[in-house]
């Protein structure tokens, strides 16, 4: 399978999933003006009944709240960028303990307040409905979190309100459960167009910066990398690769086999390149890579020299073929000149036998 096409949906929602969980604690004023409404609602339940019982779910309620509360404040300081994919389940975990326990807690309070008086569950029942339907939009991205939360929240309502003698009561606790039940359906709906418009962005953006087949980067990023370096007045060093012996393979097994070689060839240059450089596919069996520490250089040349020589496993074949390999280094340099640099290199590598690396004579 190509290496492009193993990046699958898999590795996809994990790199969205970063970003859906930060889009839970985007825009925390909002949140706090909910979690504000929750302490207001269930105080004003505990002052109208004075009973132990309705003080101890205030307090729960105040508890869960500040929680959250701490939660949206420390969310920032855990860095700029979207969270991996453990430290995002470990954040959305968070929200969604702090999102049941805030439920929980404010469920206690209206049913309370429905076994006092229908009308004194006014404001919590209100805050509850309002609740359910707006945390929708902002915790949709991460589907187990609203689905908790409108069973958290409504289940309980709803039963305890159906089991009140007053008509009122079981009125609100039909549509409780009626409102749970549209929550999670459109949770469903909206988590899905999330999710996929997301893959679907970072597949365009994937698509448009690597090479199709190879799945290494594109001509297009190299050239954006290498005019950066250079403006930075720094050294900078290119390898430009063109392999010796590829043709054949393509006209004698044909050209599945030669893709495979090129994947084979592809995942061997990033194992050697890793971290500390750009291997790029610029189109047909020509590569280039771009090494960020120019004094290891001539280091990795050799060892992809030594790397591309060995045998490539096919379904029915073995196949060899070599590289040669143009070294162009230097501080101040343009882009364009580097590039031309080391393709001569690669050329006089090409003239002198192949299989080898040479340096460019400005380098």
């Amino acid at each position: 399978m190509h290496q492009s096409q193993t990046r699958n949906s898999r590795d996809l929602r994990e790199e969205v999933l970063g970003e859906l969980v930060g889009m839970l604690y985007h825009s925390p004023q909002s949140v706090l003006c909910v979690l504000t409404c929750a302490v207001f609602s269930a105080f004003y339940v505990a002052v109208s009944v004075d009973h132990w019982s309705t003080w101890t779910a205030a307090g729960a309620a105040c508890v869960a709240c500040a929680f959250r509360g701490w939660c949206l404040f420390a969310y920032p300081f855990r860095g700029r960028t979207p969270p991996k994919s453990s430290d995002a389940n470990k954040w959305a975990f968070r929200y969604g303990a702090g999102t049941a326990a805030q439920n929980l807690a404010m469920t206690s309070v209206i049913m309370l307040a429905f076994g006092h008086s229908p009308s004194l569950a006014a404001a919590p029942y209100g805050w509850a409905m309002a609740t359910a339907i707006g945390s929708l939009s902002r915790t949709a991205g991460v589907l187990w979190i609203p689905i908790l939360g409108a069973v958290t929240l409504l289940a309980p309502i709803g039963i305890a309100a159906l089991l009140e003698p007053s008509v009122d009561a079981k009125l609100c606790g039909a549509f409780a459960l009626i409102n749970m039940y549209a929550a999670i359906e459109c949770a469903k709906y909206l988590h899905s167009s999330f999710v996929g418009r997301l893959i679907a962005e970072r597949n365009a953006s994937h698509q448009a910066s690597h090479d199709p087949l190879t799945g290494l980067h594109n001509r297009r990023v190299l050239d954006a990398r290498l005019r950066d370096a250079c403006a930075n007045s720094g050294p900078v060093a290119l390898l430009a690769l063109d392999l010796d012996g590829f043709k054949p393979i393509n006209d004698t097994l044909g050209h599945a086999a030669g893709d495979e070689v090129l994947c084979q060839v592809a995942r061997r240059l990033q194992a050697i390149v890793g971290d500390n450089g750009l291997a790029v596919r610029a189109g047909g069996d020509e590569f280039f890579v771009l090494v960020y520490e120019p004094t290891q250089a001539s280091v990795m040349a050799a060892a992809i020299l030594k790397a591309i020589s060995e045998p490539y496993k096919l379904r029915e074949h073995d196949a060899r073929i070599g590289v040669s390999i143009g070294l162009a280094q230097g501080a101040n340099v343009d882009a364009t000149q580097l590039i031309r640099e080391a393709d001569e290199a690669l050329y006089c590598a090409k003239r002198r036998g192949r299989g080898r690396y040479e340096m460019s004579r400005a380098a």
